[in-house]
Formats: structure tokens, C-alpha cells, sequence
């Protein structure tokens, strides 16, 4: 059947059925326009290709695209069956929110570390120990995987002797009193610190300070102690304190921990 417009524009529909092609409906128009009121099939061997024909299907609330892309504004409910289910566990578990979401867990589990060690750790010594280290450690260990660095507050203080030299009461020149922070896993030395000198070249008979120190853990795996340690000695000869040993003390106190 054919039919044409007054610009010579055809519409052609054809009906035909063979032994070797079966039955055909063809249409041949600038425009086609199909609707049905109940249900309408378009399908080629039971499929309908979206991609060969360039289609794409969309409503208000739902719509695919001609690759088989979806959307979708809202969903009531949903199951995801066969190899979609590793598919979209292996998104959810790679995504950045759940790597965001772990790295909190971490952190919030390094905070305990406040609440673990949060009575202060004083370590001293005097003129006797120098110019030998003293360590001392908290008890409970922390684990340092996945921790970055540990942030160490502490106070330092000296109180120092007179020198009788030259009949010239005074502090002598060269006391230093070393500190340092870290963390061990055998308690007798550490496996990562950060240390601070003071009094030396000074005439101070005491001083007294507060420092913060970031430890690198970030090599460290397994569990280690926290502590500190401190020593005085005399840094022109490397020996002991010069002057009245007995007079001498010293001490490091750990007021405050942080890890990240």
C-alpha cells in the first residue's frame, strides 16, 4: 500500500509471508508513530537491542540509555542476584567512603591511646646515674600498625650544682641534660624516638620547660611501649656531671600523648 502527500513524501506499508522468511510487516515513512492502549511488543528474536537502534527509554522517575545505562530518582526496594551481588560488593568495599569510613575507625582507635596512658610517666635520675640513660616505660603496650605518628608532650627540669672551681661559686659550664621520647618493644632501648638537649653554655642553676615531640611509628608493625628517657652529663669530658652529684636532679614528665 502506498500513499503520498502533496510534497511527494511517500508512506509505504507492506504485508507480505513466505515459506522461507515467514511473515513481514514493513513500514517506510519520514515518521512513525506507534501506540497501543494495552501492550505493545517490539522485539527481534525475543530481544529488544537497545544499542543497534540507538534507543533510549526514560519516564520521570526511571530511564536507560541506548548502551543499557540506568537511572533511577527513587527505589522502594531491591535485589541484586547472580554476579551483580560481587560486583556491587566489590564497589561498596572499594569505594572512597568506605575507605574513609575505616581510616575513622582507626583514628578513633589510636585515640584510646589518651585514655590508656593518661596519668603522666616521670622519669629522673641525679648526679650519681650520669652520665648513663634512665628509661622508663607505661606498662600496657599500643599497636602501631597503621599509626602514622605519635605527638608526646612533656615537661623537662634540672636543678644543678655549684662548682667550687676558682673559688667562684657558679653553675658549671658544660652539664647537658639529654631527653628523649619513643617507643620500644623490648624495653631496654628504642626503636623510634626524638630527643632534646638543654643547659648546655648556660649558668642557670635550673631550668624547667615543656616540649612536644612527633615520633614516626609509621615503619613500626605490632604492638610497643611508650616511654622516655633522660640523662645528664658533662659534654666537655662525655663523663659525669661536674659538681656536687648529690645536689644534682633531673626529670622528664610525659603530660600528654596523640597519635595520627
Amino acid at each position: 500500500m502506498l500513499k503520498a502527500d502533496a510534497n511527494g513524501r511517500m508512506v509505504q506499508v507492506a504485508l507480505n509471508a513466505t515459506p522461507s522468511t515467514g511473515s513481514e510487516f514493513k513500514v517506510d515513512a519520514d515518521n512513525i508513530n506507534l501506540s497501543a492502549n494495552d501492550v505493545m511488543n517490539l522485539l527481534s528474536g525475543g530481544t529488544l537491542n537497545l544499542s543497534a537502534m540507538n534507543i533510549n527509554i526514560t519516564s520521570n522517575n526511571w530511564g536507560v540509555d541506548s548502551q543499557g545505562h540506568m537511572w533511577c530518582n527513587s527505589i522502594n526496594a531491591f535485589k541484586i542476584t547472580g554476579e551483580a551481588v560481587d560486583q556491587f560488593n566489590k564497589a561498596v568495599l572499594d569505594s572512597k567512603t568506605i575507605e574513609n569510613i575505616n581510616r575513622l575507625i582507626e583514628v578513633l582507635n589510636q585515640r584510646l591511646i589518651d585514655l590508656k596512658y593518661e596519668q603522666p610517666l616521670t622519669v629522673s635520675g641525679n648526679g650519681m646515674d650520669s652520665p648513663e640513660y634512665i628509661y622508663g616505660y607505661y606498662n600496657g603496650k599500643f599497636d602501631m600498625t597503621n599509626v602514622i605518628g605519635i605527638t608526646i608532650t612533656y615537661e623537662y627540669y634540672y636543678v644543678d650544682s655549684d662548682s667550687d672551681e676558682m673559688g667562684d661559686p657558679k653553675k658549671y659550664y658544660y652539664n647537658t641534660y639529654e631527653v628523649g621520647v619513643g617507643v620500644s618493644n623490648n624495653k631496654a632501648t628504642f626503636n623510634s624516638y626524638q630527643s632534646f638537649s638543654f643547659g648546655n653554655l648556660s649558668y642557670e642553676k635550673t631550668m624547667k620547660g615543656t616540649r612536644s615531640q612527633n615520633v614516626d611509628v609509621s615503619g613500626l608493625k605490632g604492638e610497643y611501649y611508650i616511654g622516655a628517657r633522660i640523662r645528664g652529663y658533662n659534654s666537655y669530658t662525655g663523663g659525669m656531671l661536674k659538681g656536687y652529684s648529690t645536689q644534682q636532679s633531673y626529670y622528664i614528665k610525659i603530660v600528654n600523648m596523640q597519635t595520627f
